[in-house]
């Protein structure tokens, strides 16, 4: 494999008698591995994820696996990436998964629409007509028309699970997670998100009277119902504490940005921080260090939020959000969006408020969980040295 070499330009554009001269001072050989991930869309916690393996994995130079996989280090580094990000890997390549999620077939293969094409394609036994780039065109087309029609690849069949059995180590986000893979014979170890590796500039435990909302746009797909309901709850609940406490609305991904704008003026003592259009994950997890509880309806409010060690309310949309909350043991603070009332989130709310048994029980947590990430991090690396892929 040709190494991948790094150029560091350390005292570029210094002026003397009127040229310029380039100091190149650092040339490093450095391994590069394939990372597997949801890159480029902009979302704060896909890119937080970036962040956290690049810190434990310094040694190596991560190259986004859609414009470079030839490299025979192939590393998942989290996110919800399997089975469909899996491919099929040569023997002579190391695969390494870690703080990875699973996706739910059960959740995953069921109608999201009055007409969900790629559903009815698949329970009919058809689904080669999507793989064909035309009609996939046209089936997106008229999905686009309408509300009632979906067109989204997110059926999870079986064979998709063959790949991840070829797996050299298998860190997975949470039980639900391994217990899925269980179910096709495939064996894991639960590390916990490798985004909570990360640190806030500063732990901040003082009293800030300061709450950060991070929800999830309707016009976001795959969620357990439509309903919209809960958002008018949030509001209430914002509206009813707003004479003491300040709301910060954080989206994390553009989409969820109208959403957020919108609170932000609808509810006295409110402001609203974008951290997505240019995304800035250190800004984003200082943002909320800063606050005194988050609530989080992305899965990665609710993880950045034990990155810095502040109690969250939980609002699950999918089940990777149940997973998470599993993994860390602190499912008291959370429930699903469609099943929350305003008694329950005032309830939460003055648990974590009145008491800081929720903080100390989550710093606890979160440093088991990052010995965890880094001892399987450790692992992957040292085979990597030996075996001088």
């Amino acid at each position: 494999m040709i190494p991948y070499v790094r150029y560091i330009d350390r005292a570029s554009c210094v002026c003397r008698n009127h040229y310029v001269e380039w100091v190149y001072i650092s040339l490093m050989m450095t391994e590069i591995a394939a990372y597997s991930g949801w890159l480029g869309n902009n979302n704060i916690g896909d890119e937080a994820l970036y962040l956290a393996n690049e810190k434990i994995f310094a040694d190596f130079e991560l190259v986004n696996r859609d414009y470079y996989d030839d490299s025979l280090i192939q590393l998942y580094g989290g996110g919800t990436v399997l089975p469909r990000q899996a491919i099929e890997h040569g023997s002579d390549e190391l695969v390494a998964a870690i703080g990875v999620g699973v996706e739910d077939p059960d959740f995953r293969n069921q109608p999201f629409a009055s007409i969900d094409i790629e559903y009815y394609l698949e329970k009919n036994d058809i689904a080669f007509l999507i793989g064909n780039k035309y009609t996939q065109h046209i089936a997106n087309q008229i999905a686009s028309l309408s509300d009632s029609v979906m067109m989204d690849r997110k059926y999870v069949t079986e064979d998709r699970y063959t790949p991840v059995q070829r797996f050299d180590y298998l860190g997975v986000r949470g039980p639900r997670s391994k217990e899925i893979l269980s179910r096709y014979g495939i064996d894991s170890q639960v590390v916990g998100d490798t985004a909570l590796l990360l640190e806030p500039s500063e732990y901040n435990h003082q009293k800030s009277n300061r709450v950060a909302v991070t929800l999830r746009s309707a016009k976001s797909v795959l969620k357990w119902t439509d309903d919209t309901e809960y958002i008018q709850v949030i509001e209430k609940f914002c509206r009813e504490h707003s004479d003491e406490y300040e709301f910060v609305f954080l989206p994390f991904r553009p989409i969820d940005i109208p959403l957020h704008a919108k609170l932000s003026k609808k509810i006295p003592n409110a402001e609203f921080r974008d951290y997505c259009s240019h995304v800035d994950v250190r800004a984003a997890i200082d943002e909320i260090s800063d606050c005194d509880i988050v609530i989080g309806e992305r899965l990665h409010a609710s993880i950045l939020a034990a990155c810095s060690f502040t109690p969250f309310v939980s609002l699950g949309y999918q089940p990777k959000n149940d997973d998470f909350v599993e993994s860390i043991n602190m499912t008291e603070y959370h429930t699903r969006f469609h099943q929350l009332t305003i008694n329950w989130l005032v309830d939460r709310f003055e648990k974590i408020r009145t008491s800081d048994d929720a903080r100390q029980k989550l710093q606890a947590e979160v440093t088991d969980k990052r010995a965890e990430i880094q001892s399987l991090a450790k692992e992957i690396t040292t085979a990597i040295n030996e075996q001088d892929y």
